[in-house]
């Protein structure tokens, strides 16, 4: 959820940021606070993760609609749709204030990361939302390497393989592995520490 979280700063967003800060389920929290109940189920919940990951990035009802539908298999009517992400911007009104900011579908914007990287004249508004989001998650996982690479006495055999969103994989020998894990940890935890 590391983008849910690039976000909940990128907008302010307290009730996200207080929900991360205790650990608490966000997609739970978000079930509750947009369907109105305390004891949410395994599908409430699902519905929930839909919605954070869609409309956090400026999806309508009708795509909220489609993408519950093509992503997690929910079926959704319009009406539906349009009730939870209402329930959902009241739920998180900075994340609305956001998209706000980001001047809709008004002409191009330019766009930074929280570490500073500009992307010029973002047209579509959905990517004036998630161009700051992933291209800070990028930089988090670009800071990671670096501090792995510089770190890497730590764990001399242990090799960096792939990079997958937010995820680095480390190709290690068994008897390392409790070392390689918790140093990559740290050094993922350094880094998002940095920018968030």
């Amino acid at each position: 959820q590391i983008e849910l979280r690039i976000a909940a700063k990128l907008a302010n967003e307290t009730t996200m940021i207080e929900a991360y800060k205790h650990n608490e389920d966000l997609h739970a929290l978000t079930a509750r606070l947009i369907l109105g109940k305390q004891n949410v189920t395994k599908d409430d919940r699902t519905i929930a993760k839909s919605a954070n990951f869609c409309l956090v990035y400026g999806g309508g009802a009708e795509k909220f609609r489609r993408y519950a539908k093509t992503t997690y298999g929910i079926e959704l009517s319009l009406e539906e749709a349009t009730r939870i992400r209402n329930a959902f911007f009241n739920a998180y009104p900075r994340l609305r204030e956001w998209h706000r900011r980001q001047g809709g579908g008004e002409g191009p914007l330019n766009t930074r990361t929280l570490a500073g990287r500009w992307r010029v004249g973002v047209g579509k508004f959905s990517e004036k939302l998630n161009s700051p989001s992933q291209g800070t998650g990028s930089d988090m996982i670009k800071l990671s390497m670096a501090l792995l690479w510089e770190s890497r006495y730590i764990c001399p055999t242990a090799s960096l393989i792939m990079s997958i969103h937010d995820e680095l994989v480390l190709c290690v020998e068994e008897s390392y592995s409790e070392i390689a894990a918790h140093w990559l940890h740290k050094c993922m935890i350094d880094s998002s520490q940095w920018m968030l």
